[in-house]
């Protein structure tokens, strides 16, 4: 979910979920993948 204070740059509406999650040590994080590339200040404009 998109956080502001935690830097977060993409809004629900624009993430894909596909269900990836991977594990790293002890811990699992899950893979959010956005609908348009991602730009130093949040996504590209659709073309």
């Amino acid at each position: 979910m998109y956080d502001a204070a935690r830097g977060d740059k993409v809004r629900a509406d624009q993430e894909v979920d596909l269900g990836l999650t991977i594990t790293i040590g002890t811990k699992n994080y899950k893979v959010i993948f956005t609908n348009a590339n991602l730009i130093a200040t949040g996504l590209a404009e659709k073309l």
